[in-house]
């Protein structure tokens, strides 16, 4: 126990001793070494971008869905009162043209119309019938009239010649006959009567009513669509009795569709209809954002958002799902303007303060910032001018007059590159340890990334 504390005692007075002769060599070194090393510790490795020339806009951005283009959107009804009694798809479903939507029967209130119209058809159809059949009898009671009257006529005139009637009964005699002759001749001449008219109006009506009726495909349950598309919605219930013409399945053209769009109201006012905007999906960044045009701006404040509706035509050929998430960018009174990348410019306190180079040490510079985008803000004054040299990276460490050097382009990889060795040769000792560590916190950005 005892020669273990020695050690010990031993160690410790060795590390002291170590201790003390780097202190006193260091305080011993030429004093322009010193120096460096001090100048060596305080210059800062910075990037830097010139500053530029270049058009710059008020930027806009409102996010909303992907919607089908009202004019694209066809509404299936039946044009009869119906139930339905299956429907063959769902929504969002994408079906070809002739795919059958849904069945129908038609409702008993259309059922009792169609036996009613019939039964109409059939009581016109008697009713001219036993029309034409009493003109029939008119015009056969008026040729029998015809015959009795000239019969009498000429038996009066042969008694008459046999002096056994008088004068007034010929002329009575002639008279009826006369008459006779006229109604006869009337009826002959009309070959109906306003009975069979009236009558057959009535028919004619009654069967444009059935036919009206027939011609809505009653007794046909199954409803097509003539266009390719996707089921927007299903806008009807199987039992459920529709009227005529209610709307049963929104069926929406794929390739014609476009974005609804809340944006600020002020940036709504700088906007205006066939105005280009990029549109891009939220929640796939693998897609390519399409360039569309502003159709609608609508002029009235949304009461739950406090946000302006704005609608952008897609180019014909988006093929993106309806509903996506999506956001639209736009660019308005774009103008030439000194930008710098946004990196350069540091916010400090109320104010905006960048930095650039010049022999070597950094110079601060107090700047006012005007139009801003993701990319480049807008640099205010003659204090910077195009082509300067700007801090992008490294300039929240640096102070004014501080040294600096530029940090070359493959530099940054050189350094990377025995730092990745370290790390893969540490990888393959303690594979097995780290492994659930990786696993672990992928799973981690996993969980993060999908809501």
């Amino acid at each position: 126990m005892k020669w273990i504390l020695m050690v010990l005692a031993v160690l410790v007075m060795a590390a002291s001793a170590g201790y003390v002769g780097f202190l006193l060599g260091r305080e011993s070194a030429p004093p322009g070494e010193k120096a460096k090393e001090e100048e060596k510790a305080a210059t800062a490795k910075v990037k830097v971008a010139p500053a530029r020339l270049a058009a710059i806009g008020k930027p806009i951005v409102g996010y909303g869905v992907v919607r089908a283009a009202p004019e694209a959107v066809h509404v299936f009804s039946v044009p009869y009162e119906s139930r339905v009694r299956r429907f063959q798809v769902t929504p969002g479903q994408a079906v070809a043209a002739g795919t059958v939507l849904l069945e129908v029967d038609a409702s008993p209130g259309t059922l009792l119309q169609v036996e009613q119209a019939k039964s109409n058809v059939a009581s016109a159809t008697r009713k001219v019938a036993q029309a034409k059949h009493a003109f029939a009898l008119d015009l056969r009671e008026a040729r029998s009239t015809r015959d009795s009257t000239a019969k009498l006529f000429a038996q009066t005139k042969r008694r008459m010649e046999m002096k056994l009637a008088t004068s007034q009964e010929l002329v009575q005699a002639q008279q009826e006959m006369d008459l006779a002759l006229m109604k006869l001749e009337s009826l002959e001449k009309l070959d109906t009567t306003p009975e069979i008219l009236q009558a057959q109006q009535d028919l004619q009506l009654a069967q444009l009513q059935l036919a009206s009726l027939e011609k809505l495909g009653i007794g046909a349950p199954a409803v097509r669509t003539e266009m390719a598309g996707v089921v927007n919605n299903l806008m009807a219930q199987e039992g459920q009795i529709v009227p005529a013409g209610g709307p049963l399945v929104e069926l929406a053209e794929e390739k014609r569709t476009e974005v609804r769009l809340s944006v600020n109201p002020p940036d709504a006012a700088d906007l205006k209809p066939g105005q280009a905007m990029t549109v891009a999906l939220v929640n796939d960044k693998d897609a390519k954002p399409v360039e569309g045009r502003v159709r609608l701006i609508t002029q009235r404040v949304n009461p739950a958002s406090r946000l302006v509706e704005v609608f952008v035509a897609l180019p014909p050929d988006t093929r993106w799902l309806l509903e996506s998430y999506v956001r639209g960018r736009a660019s308005v009174n774009e103008k030439q303007a000194l930008v710098v990348p946004r990196a350069a410019v540091l916010p400090e306190e109320e104010k905006h303060v960048l930095f650039t180079l010049k022999d070597g040490k950094a110079v601060k510079h107090e700047v006012e910032i005007g139009l801003e985008n993701d990319e480049v803000v807008e640099i205010l004054g003659a204090e910077i001018k195009a082509g300067d040299a700007v801090v992008i990276e490294g300039n929240y460490e640096l102070e004014p007059g501080m040294a600096v050097e530029i940090e070359k382009p493959g530099e940054e990889k050189e350094k990377s590159a025995p730092a990745a060795g370290k790390e893969k040769e540490k990888g393959k000792g303690e594979g097995k340890q780290e492994a659930p560590k990786v696993g672990k916190k992928a799973s981690a950005a996993g969980t993060e990334k999908a809501p």
